[in-house]
């Protein structure tokens, strides 16, 4: 992968992460307790996520996988925690 393609997927996979984090804080706003519904949501699912066993990855060793899994399981405390940012700063 050359470095333009690459620069092409990070800054789609910004854009998506900008949009969906938008669209919960919309979803969640309307609770009474939008931040709490925030971080429940979140608690639960890093949890599911954490359970998730990885499958097609032969060609993988144990260690490549977990560390897959573990910048995954970071991506999703960065979404939870922007979406929580949009809900304790909206108007």
């Amino acid at each position: 992968m050359d470095d333009e393609f690459a620069e092409a997927i990070a800054g789609n996979l910004a854009a998506h992460g900008f949009i969906m984090e938008n669209l919960y804080a919309l979803l969640l706003v309307g609770d009474k307790d939008p931040v709490g519904a925030c971080r429940a949501t979140a608690q639960s699912m890093l949890r599911d996520f954490g359970r998730l066993q990885a499958t097609g990855v032969q060609a993988m060793s144990d260690d490549e996988v977990g560390r897959i899994r573990q910048h995954a399981l970071d991506r999703l405390k960065r979404f939870w925690e922007g979406v929580e940012f949009r809900l304790e700063n909206a108007e």
